[in-house]
């Protein structure tokens, strides 16, 4: 869907370049992309088809924005529910809404990934010790930025008993061969990072585990402040990788980063989404 100009974003360029390397940077800087992650509760059927949506702060969003979730959402359809279960079950969702300036000024605007939880409290996989990594050394004095979306194998003692950063995205830009030296950097020191986090099992879960969570380790700029509810935030996305040991993601289509805090998403949860995201 198309609407019209949302905002106005930069990126920070790391550093300075000669007119080739510019041109580089410039090519660079074309892939980014804004975003907002937009929240709310969704109302599922027992056949799994959508009977509600309640967006949450929409006096808050962007119109376009919200029309987009409203218009999109009740075209849904998630897994049947269980034999016997009749009642509406509603989900949490967090979804990550994607703006791309087209040649006429206007905002491409489509959802690009989304998460649905149980609000049971009981269901969550909870942070016990999550100390965030350090900035990393080899980086020192850039300035760079992004944000590393970790996979996690968690064992029946909470612990981290594997570890992979599933996707790097950058707030900088600079040239290709900087940007790949900035992920792998980033990567590296998230991943050394979680592998001495500790969680807190959901309590109402009768399976024993492994559990597989997602999160999101952000690395900012001296004197950045974290992106409100309701702004846009832009960067450079970074490739997506598959965890060897999580190769049976039936949750893959969803994306990473639909994120409504920083809290691990325990995957696996509640009811599949059978239809695309967005719209054709």
């Amino acid at each position: 869907m198309k609407f019209a100009a949302v905002a106005a974003v930069t990126l920070f360029t790391l550093s300075g370049a000669t007119v080739a390397g510019k041109r580089a940077v410039d090519e660079v800087r074309a892939r980014s992309e804004m975003s907002m992650v937009v929240t709310g509760k969704v109302r599922i059927k027992a056949d799994g088809s959508v009977e509600g949506l309640d967006v949450d702060k929409p006096s808050g969003l962007p119109k376009g924005v919200v029309e987009l979730v409203q218009h999109t959402v009740p075209h849904w359809r998630f897994e049947p529910a269980a034999a016997g279960k009749e009642a509406v079950e509603a989900l949490n969702m967090s979804v990550r809404v994607v703006g791309r300036k087209q040649a006429d000024g206007n905002y491409q605007l489509t959802m690009r990934s989304a998460n649905f939880a149980d609000p049971d409290p009981g269901t969550v996989l909870k942070a016990r010790s999550l100390p965030p990594p350090s900035y990393p050394s080899a980086l020192e004095g850039t300035n760079a930025a992004g944000t590393v979306y970790v996979l996690v194998r968690v064992g029946e003692a909470g612990d981290a008993q594997e570890v992979f950063a599933e996707q790097v995205n950058l707030s900088v830009v600079a040239e290709e061969k900087e940007m790949q030296r900035l992920r792998k950097e980033f990567a590296r020191s998230a991943v050394s990072a979680a592998k001495r986090w500790k969680f807190e099992l959901p309590k109402n879960d009768a399976e024993a585990g492994p559990w597989t969570a997602r999160v999101p380790v952000e690395y900012v700029q001296l004197g950045q402040k974290s992106v409100k509810y309701g702004q846009w935030e832009v960067y450079v996305p970074g490739p997506h990788q598959q965890a060897p040991w999580h190769k049976d993601d039936d949750t893959a289509g969803l994306g990473v980063d639909a994120f409504a805090n920083n809290e691990p998403q325990l995957l696996g949860q509640g009811r599949r989404l059978l239809t695309k995201l967005a719209q054709e």
